[in-house]
């Protein structure tokens, strides 16, 4: 295959003269008494049951499972395919731990298909060969590799495709490891949206972010954290047959934490010099940050932090720095001890070139940035330098940051932290985080919003069939012969303002699709009934400060109600669902972010009461009800590169109230009712990641009180038909009005 061919031709002296390094460094090249007696050891392959087995008959292809420890190995494989035309090789994992590996080990192993969400975690071990998260003849997409405390003396690829597309994968090390190559997507038709993180560790040769030979090379990451690299680091890279100019944009590449590259990086790099190399990015954190050379970097983000003091040093590129036409801003962490016209140098080089650069701050909108500070940029010689609230560039380098350089901050210099460790955020939005630590702007609190006006949906169509739905069901079964199933239909439209600790508005409508059955037994009769809901609805969601977010939410679902009502009045009710919401967010927080989220839900209740006669036309009912709703957490990307991780959300509700009922005729009732809840928990929580680290995002919360209050009437025109409609309108940490509409039908 073409692409074998020229795998062989690039890759064949690398791998080589890696792998045998790393073989003769572990003396398996002098080969044991044992195996000459009996041969090396077997190849082990993922089962089902997570044993593992060396038999490739009893091989999967998905789901399976293989732990290694304390021991030596040939080639390992958690999913396997070699002749299969067309079959995928997903969702395997292998797990090694203090051994050795002879060769290769593959999350998964498709000769003809796809390899994807195979995931290898190797600690304390080391690999004389090769590391695959997955590896097949087309896409690879969604695997991971995690090396800790270990030796790879061959490559690492996040996945490797033969004939498609590499995308979604991801590769971690850490702990001191040493591996010699790294490939977040090696792919023959593009490398898409793959990931590199290494953190205290060293790279022997080189990193890449993303790497195709024909196709493009977009959106990758490379994340280097306290290590050093030998050779030189790609955001991405595309080999080219020089038929085609490939896309080579939107890749990054980011130091940190006295980050150390012997080599060249490449925001983007095309071996034929065809490629449309476009708005790659350099991050840069923190100081003491080293490179050979930079080149090919649209723009750069200098993140000072608060451990810098004035002259620091945060980048050295020993050769050239090819900034060119860049944009380059810089921010300041909350908390610095820089004063008023302190000099940050962001680089120092051999050779800067930097003309036509455009400047300005830089605002994370997520992650604490210091708001209130601007900083001066411009070059000086061969030093790009950075002047905290200076109003001119120094060497009149660059363009002055809008406003004139922004305001002295309070005190001369910087906002001191509280106690010595962080500062307290502005407005009082979340909490004080600890000596060190990050926390998240105000504005993060938004996308978390989103959560809360989900969950409330949900508690909703709680609300709609453990209400409307439950008198929906008696009345379809009533009067009907046991064990007959009557459908009934509920609806509810709500216009409701949630009390977050800032405020959502939410406009939502439910339905509930029942067919109800009933049951006599000695005490009364029992109404069972199987249920389908759906619900859809908007929001808006305004902070203090008033960031506006909004966006859309629905869910669909299925389960079942059963109520057990006694003769005597006295009754018992219970419920439980499942189904799935899918929601949106959009706002200009952070120049503009959005994102899309699914999630599993649960939900279930328990109530009793009573309804007691007062006269012929007159009945009271008073009850007690326990809610509980659980909307499983997320993870999504926006769009300025951030990441939530969004916990699960868990509401648990109790609900005491009477309801009066007076029958105007035969054919016609009128209600109404108050009811006092309380929420315990319905606080919605979420960590956001950027690279310059993670934060508890300021958590919007419903715990509280709300009093309800309703107002109804039904009607029975016909044997087939009936109708209800009802209003209630709820104050507290819930504000606002619903209407629900009921319909009956029996056949």
């Amino acid at each position: 295959m073409k692409f074998l061919a020229k795998m062989k031709e690039k890759q064949m002296q690398k791998r080589l003269g890696g792998a045998l390094f790393g073989l003769l460094c572990a003396g398996v090249l002098v080969v044991p008494s044992a195996w000459a007696a009996s041969g090396p050891p077997p190849n082990f392959y993922g089962t089902a049951d997570g044993i593992g087995t060396t038999d490739v008959a009893y091989s999967v292809t998905h789901d399976g499972k293989v732990s290694l420890a304390a021991g030596s190995y040939y080639e390992i494989y958690g999913g396997y395919n070699d002749d299969d035309p067309g079959q995928r090789v997903y969702k395997n994992q292998i797990t090694i731990t203090d051994a050795t590996i002879a060769f290769y080990a593959y999350g998964g192993y498709s000769e003809n298909g796809n390899a994807d969400e195979n995931t290898v975690s190797i600690s304390g071990s080391t690999v004389n060969g090769e590391v695959y998260g997955g590896k097949g003849y087309e896409e690879c997409s969604g695997n991971t590799v995690i090396v800790n405390n270990s030796t790879i003396n061959g490559e690492i690829n996040g996945s490797y495709s033969e004939n498609g597309i590499a995308k979604d994968n991801k590769v971690s090390i850490s702990g001191g490891s040493t591996v010699n190559y790294v490939y977040g997507g090696y792919a023959d038709k593009g490398s898409v949206n793959n990931t590199v993180n290494i953190q205290d560790s060293t790279i022997n040769g080189e990193v890449y972010g993303g790497y195709s030979v024909d196709g493009n090379s977009e959106s990758n990451t490379v994340n280097i954290s306290g290590s050093e690299i030998l050779a030189d680091v790609y955001g991405g890279y595309t080999e080219n047959d020089g038929a085609i100019a490939e896309k080579i944009q939107n890749n990054k590449v980011i130091f940190k934490n006295g980050a150390k590259i012997k080599g060249d990086v490449y925001g983007g790099y095309d071996k034929l010099s065809k490629a449309n190399i476009t708005n790659n990015t350099l991050e840069v954190v923190g100081k003491d940050n080293e490179a050979k050379s930079i080149q090919n970097f649209d723009k750069l983000n200098f993140f000072i932090t608060k451990d810098l003091i004035a002259n620091d040093t945060m980048l050295k590129v020993t050769d050239t720095a090819l900034i060119n036409n860049a944009e380059i801003k810089a921010g300041v962490e909350l908390g610095t001890k820089l004063n008023e016209n302190d000099k940050i140098n962001l680089i120092t080089a051999g050779a800067l070139k930097a003309e036509n650069i455009t400047t300005g701050t830089l605002t994370d909108g997520l992650i604490n940035i210091d708001k209130g500070i601007k900083v001066a940029i411009g070059h000086d010689g061969n030093k790009l330098v950075g002047v905290i609230n200076g109003t001119t560039p120094p060497g009149g380098g660059g363009t002055t940051p809008p406003g004139g350089g922004g305001t002295t901050p309070p005190g001369g210099g910087g906002t001191t932290p509280p106690g010595g460790g962080g500062t307290t955020p502005p407005g009082g939005g979340g909490t004080t985080p600890g000596a060190g630590s990050l926390y998240a702007d105000a504005d993060a609190k938004s996308p978390v919003e989103t959560q809360s006006a989900a969950f409330t949906m949900l508690n909703l169509g709680h609300d709609l069939l453990t209400t409307a739905g439950y008198e929906n069901a008696a009345l379809a079964v009533d009067g009907e012969e046991e064990g007959s199933v009557n459908p009934f239909i509920t609806m509810s439209a709500n216009n409701q303002k949630l009390d977050t600790g800032s405020h959502v508005d939410l406009k939502a409508w439910n339905m509930n699709l029942g067919f109800a059955k009933k049951i006599n037994n000695n005490s009364g009769k029992l109404i069972i009934a199987p249920v389908i809901e759906y619900g859809r609805g908007s929001y808006d969601s305004y902070l203090d400060n008033g960031t506006h977010g909004d966006g859309d939410a629905h869910f669909w679902g299925a389960g079942l109600m059963a109520k057990q009502l006694n003769d005597d009045g006295l009754y018992y009710e219970g419920s439980l669902r499942a189904g799935r919401m899918s929601t949106d967010y959009q706002s200009a927080v952070a120049g503009g972010i959005k994102y899309d989220s699914d999630a599993t839900y649960y939900a279930a209740h328990l109530g009793m009461g009573k309804v007691v006669q007062l006269n012929d036309k007159d009945t009271l009912d008073y009850y007690g009800k326990l809610f509980y709703t659980r909307q499983q957490g997320d993870k999504v990307t926006v769009g300025t590169g951030a990441t939530y991780y969004f916990d699960a959300t868990t509401s648990l509700r109790t609900r005491l109230g009477a309801r009066y009922t007076h029958q105007l005729s035969e054919k016609n009732a009128f209600y109404a009712g108050l009811a006092w809840q309380h929420e315990f928990d319905g606080e919605s929580n979420a960590i956001v990641a950027t690279t310059l680290g993670s934060a508890s995002a300021p958590a919007p919360s419903m715990k509280g009180d709300t009093g309800i209050m309703e107002l109804g009437w039904r009607v029975n025109n016909s044997d087939k038909f009936e109708l209800g409609l009802g209003v209630n309108g709820s104050i507290g940490k819930q504000k606002g009005v619903g209407f629900n509409l009921s319909l009956n039908f029996s056949f």
